[in-house]
């Protein structure tokens, strides 16, 4: 059966085309150079800059009881103190002072690992006020995979970061791949979280819905991930009917943030999923790994040890030029109750050496000798639905059914959430962030 290939863009304005060769795109414009800059601020701003960074650092950080934040401010306030605000002194004192007050003082707070998910966005990729780039590689697109002779298809989508402005627009684009490729009848699906440096988790999860099915979140319903901050507030997060969210049990209050146009259902509703990971799952595309576990669907997660970002932050914008502050403030724990908070191990290590498919040379089309995509095709291709026996879908050797999921056990009263944790969440690490850390690792590798 020939390919069928999905790409999808996103704009302010969605707006579907249909292309020749069976190709299915949403178009995207760049955002004209970025957030809009105010008229130049008083001097008194450059301070108050920092001391907001400062005020949301104490207020929010997971381990603020190790930081020192009297020394910290002092530090901080030292390396702005009588410099002019300008743009191009913020650049160099201003975004430096919030990222300063970061690392060092924030990052070796974590006593089993550093803090990683405290982070600084400047404003020209400040998350929700930068359009998602019109690069491919940052686009949700989709490809079919042919088996051998008489063997139905496999399905393999590409699910890319999003940082950008529309975020039912590319919950909509996702569920547009799928869709699309649903309709060669896959008897399985690969879902790619190798360039995943994360995003909005309820945009990209509102999309996936169809393949990770629903999972609700109530008194009772633990919603397909959770969150506790160190105020033991939880936060459990849902996804449903192409509807995503978050849960907060103290109150018994639900907030949906993202709500597809028209949400759809696979032809063969819990179809197995392979999941897709590397060093560059990160954060919210680490979120959706947890989201399959003790659900529903057949899975299994193919490649290497993830980036390490399972907590959660709590963001805000710094005034006057929406620079974007994350702060780590949560640890995730998965359906089960089981607290995460470090890196996720594949269910089967692929070790693809140190320079083939790494970040830069993942493409969305899959290569044929890709030794990750191998192993998770014939995974899938020894599951029911594919063999075509009779029966239902079979899962993993190490995949068993899971038991029914009790309400939180999580210790202690829970709290109720504060209002930055009730509002749309970035979950991402800056591209140049990652890059920086690669050149470290592989500067600190070389022999």
């Amino acid at each position: 059966m020939p390919a069928a290939a999905v790409a999808r863009r996103t704009r302010t304005a969605l707006a579907p085309a249909l292309l020749a060769g069976g190709v299915v795109a949403l178009g995207t414009a760049a955002c004209d150079g970025g957030p809009e800059r105010p008229r130049e601020p008083s001097l008194p701003v450059g301070r108050a800059y920092a001391d907001s960074a400062l005020a949301w650092e104490q207020r929010y950080f997971y381990w603020a009881s190790r930081v020192d934040f009297a020394a910290q401010q002092a530090a901080v306030r030292a390396r702005v103190t009588g410099q002019p605000w300008t743009y191009t002194a913020a650049d160099s004192v201003f975004w430096g002072a919030v990222e300063y007050s970061i690392n060092p003082w924030l990052r070796q707070a974590p006593p089993d690992a550093p803090d990683r998910h405290s982070l600084f966005f400047r404003p020209d990729v400040s998350p929700g006020k930068v359009d998602a780039s019109p690069d491919p590689r940052n686009l949700a697109s989709g490809v079919t995979l042919p088996g051998a002779s008489g063997q139905p298809v496999l399905a393999y989508v590409w699910l890319p970061g999003f940082t950008g402005r529309n975020r039912e627009g590319r919950a909509d684009s996702i569920q547009t791949v799928i869709r699309q490729l649903d309709t060669s009848a896959p008897c399985g699906w690969l879902l790619d979280l190798r360039r995943n440096l994360g995003g909005y988790t309820d945009a990209m999860v509102a999309g996936i819905n169809p393949l990770l099915g629903d999972a609700p979140a109530s008194a009772t319903q633990p919603g397909y991930f959770g969150e506790v901050d160190r105020d033991n507030g939880r936060a459990l997060f849902f996804v449903t009917g192409g509807r995503a969210g978050l849960y907060d049990p103290a109150r018994g209050e639900s907030f949906t943030y993202v709500a597809t146009r028209a949400p759809y259902t696979l032809r063969r509703p819990g179809s197995p999923v392979a999941l897709l990971v590397g060093p560059a799952t990160a954060s919210a595309s680490e979120a959706i790994t947890l989201g399959f576990r003790g659900g529903p669907v057949p899975y299994r997660s193919f490649g290497e040890p993830t980036y390490g970002l399972t907590t959660g932050p709590y963001g805000t914008y710094l005034r006057p030029d929406d620079g974007y502050l994350n702060i780590t403030a949560t640890i995730m724990f998965d359906r089960t109750g089981r607290l995460y908070g470090t890196k996720l191990q594949p269910d089967e290590l692929v070790v693809t050496g140190p320079a083939a498919f790494k970040y830069d040379q993942l493409t969305p089309t899959p290569r044929a000798d890709d030794p990750v995509i191998a192993a998770a095709s014939a995974w899938l291709r020894q599951q029911r639905s594919c063999t075509g026996a009779p029966a239902g879908l079979s899962r993993a050797p190490s995949d068993a059914a899971p038991a029914a999921v009790a309400p939180r056990t999580l210790p202690g009263r829970v709290r109720p959430l504060p209002d930055a944790a009730r509002q749309p969440r970035v979950m991402a690490v800056p591209e140049a962030v990652f890059r920086r850390e690669q050149a470290r690792l592989a500067a600190a590798a070389w022999p």
